[in-house]
């Protein structure tokens, strides 16, 4: 009988090859990854899709309370994987019937930016509720609007600017010339100012031979000012207070400011005639 001899053992090493080889195909085996290869038996480099497709909009300040003032500080942190482009800002208020009184566009660069702002209030009535809106743009056009309510409030009393001290200028037959002066201003307008004039030793009718003298603190005088003005007004009150009986001693000027929300501030202003 004739017999044959073939190949069985390279045959045998090819199949194992090839059994081989596509065990250890290599690939992206992670099914959430752009690249992913459902053939690949093994982990090669996987390309994700970015995290944050659209920008992400972070507004820092102004904080939800703040206290009213000619200005509002504005921080906004802003960030997108693929780069951002603009960022267009806008604050309103229910005070101007939810119109807006700042708006500015911004262009952007990079993947990461923070904005410092600072938004300048109308000189109104800007006391309640307000409301700022971002809008952010990507590289690729892809947009994130974000909105936060805020509250603006009155709590604290005018603040004084500038005071003088009476000034006194005795003379020998006559009473001192005195006067004084107090610039003041508040963001939501000044509403009135009162002052009461002390002195602990005071003449009577005649300066020089009707003299009384006191341990207690006299009033003198007191006189108050009202105002009707608009918000953010600066405001100043001057006085002359000649001819007043005093003379020689202490003395000193007590005054009250009120704004238009019913803040107070109060001061002292003295002086000495020796």
């Amino acid at each position: 009988m004739k017999s044959f001899k073939y190949p069985i053992l390279p045959l045998l090493f090819s199949v194992v090859f090839l059994s081989l080889s596509s065990c250890k195909k290599e690939g992206c085996t992670d099914e959430t990854a752009t690249n992913y290869d459902p053939d690949a038996k093994s982990g090669g480099e996987c390309i994700y899709p970015p995290q944050n497709p659209n920008p992400v909009v972070s507004i820092l300040e102004p904080l939800e309370n703040i206290e009213l003032s000619r200005e509002i500080e504005l921080s906004i942190d802003l960030s997108d994987d693929v780069g951002l482009s603009t960022a267009t800002i806008v604050v309103s208020a229910d005070a101007l019937s939810g119109s807006g009184y700042y708006s500015t566009t911004r262009a952007l660069s990079g993947t990461e930016e923070s904005l410092e702002l600072t938004a300048e209030l109308p000189e109104v009535d800007m006391i309640g509720d307000h409301y700022i809106l971002v809008t952010c743009v990507d590289v690729e056009g892809n947009e994130t609007t974000e909105g936060k309510d805020f509250t603006v409030s009155d709590t604290e009393g005018p603040e004084v600017a500038d005071s003088s001290n009476p000034s006194s200028v005795p003379y020998e037959s006559g009473y001192p010339s005195l006067s004084f002066s107090v610039e003041f201003q508040d963001p939501g307008g000044v509403a009135s100012f009162e002052f009461e004039f002390w002195a602990h030793r005071f003449l009577g009718n005649d300066p020089m031979f009707d003299t009384e003298h006191t341990e207690n603190p006299v009033l003198i005088r007191e006189g108050s000012e009202e105002y009707t003005v608009a918000a953010y007004a600066s405001q100043s009150f001057e006085e002359d207070l000649n001819s007043l009986p005093i003379w020689f001693g202490d003395y000193w000027i007590d005054y009250t400011i009120t704004d238009v929300s019913g803040n107070v501030t109060t001061g002292r202003l003295t002086g000495v005639i020796d």
